[in-house]
């Protein structure tokens, strides 16, 4: 009897194991274009935010991003309709503003996103790693 009971707790454990182990992660279900990108910071010495965190999340029909920038301080996260071509981005920021307002465009890796900005006010062009969001940290 008690032989029955250790191999069914054993397959029961083998089941459990293999069929969390089989679940997709979300990169898997939603592909590479979901996610955050930050390369938000903290400068200890000034106190200041710096940098962007990007976060792209998939919906039914149309995807978003949610974006928010930091000099010194962050600003409002801004929630925008993002258009995705394969391993390509396309969103615009219309915030009143100014600052931040402007056609954002790049490419998503695994590693990351390279980000191109129109702004001259805020150079945010360049890569921003994938990784957790600054928040969660």
């Amino acid at each position: 009897m008690h032989r029955s009971i250790k191999k069914l707790a054993i397959v029961v454990s083998l089941t459990f194991v293999m069929s969390a182990q089989a679940q997709p992660t979300p990169q898997q279900r939603h592909g590479i274009n979901f996610g955050t990108f930050s390369n938000l910071h903290y400068i200890e010495e000034a106190g200041d935010l710096l940098g962007i965190e990007i976060t792209i999340v998939p919906q039914y029909k149309t995807s978003y991003a949610i974006v928010q920038f930091a000099e010194g301080w962050p600003t409002e996260p801004i929630f925008v309709p993002i258009e995705l071509k394969g391993n390509r981005f396309h969103f615009v920021l219309q915030t009143g503003g100014g600052s931040y307002d402007g056609d954002f465009s790049g490419t998503i890796s695994q590693r990351g996103m390279t980000l191109h900005s129109p702004s001259e006010m805020y150079d945010a062009a360049g890569f921003i790693p994938r990784r957790a969001s600054y928040w969660t940290r």
